[in-house]
């Protein structure tokens, strides 16, 4: 398999991918199916549900029948605060992914993990804002360290491609896509090639 990850499965255990990150340590994803990751998809719509939209809409001035409201989607207000619920739904649902999939074989616990680096995150806390949880500091800090810089559509700069990303890709990509997504994604095609 390329970039980085080996696929190994043994009689009677699911397959695991191998991902041997930039930092030396050694990642085992094992993948989805598309029971689990729907499932996971559907806690994220119950946990981070969208806002009512009755404050979002108003009378309309020249409706047919008195007292019509408009569509909370025409209020530009109510499309930024559903945005916003897309966003929490979206970081919550690769954390989960991530948690779930995810595992280092090096270390028993996450304590584990903590305490094999603490000399160097103690180092890294005198010269950087980390986060409170050691964990998430080691994690994100010491051992998922490749972070691709990119540019996004406004030219900004961002760091979407990392290997917390690429360990997520990995854990999902061997879903099957629905009739849907394969056609929202061949579209885009021309209709005459």
């Amino acid at each position: 398999m390329s970039d980085n990850g080996t696929r190994m499965a043994t009689e009677g255990h699911p397959v695991v991918i191998q991902y041997d990150c930039y930092s030396g340590v050694m990642a085992h994803i094992t993948p989805l199916n598309i029971p689990t990751l729907k499932a996971i998809q559907l806690k994220a719509r119950t946990r981070f549900p969208y806002p009512d939209p009755r404050p979002y809409q108003v009378e309309e001035e020249n409706a047919f029948i008195p007292g019509t409201l408009s569509k909370a989607e025409d209020n530009p207000q109510y499309v930024a605060d559903c945005k916003a619920v897309d966003r929490e739904r979206a970081l919550w649902v690769d954390r989960t992914i991530f948690d779930w999939a995810v595992s280092f074989p090096q270390f028993k616990t996450r304590d584990e993990m903590v305490a094999w680096f603490r000399p160097k995150l103690n180092a890294l806390r005198e010269i950087a804002e980390l986060p409170e949880d050691d964990y998430e500091a080691v994690l994100f800090h010491l051992v998922l360290v490749w972070n691709q810089p990119g540019l996004n559509a406004k030219k900004e700069l961002t760091v979407e491609a990392s290997e917390y990303n690429r360990l997520i890709q990995l854990a999902i990509q061997g879903v099957a896509l629905t009739p849907a997504e394969v056609t929202d994604g061949i579209r885009f095609f021309r209709p005459d090639v």
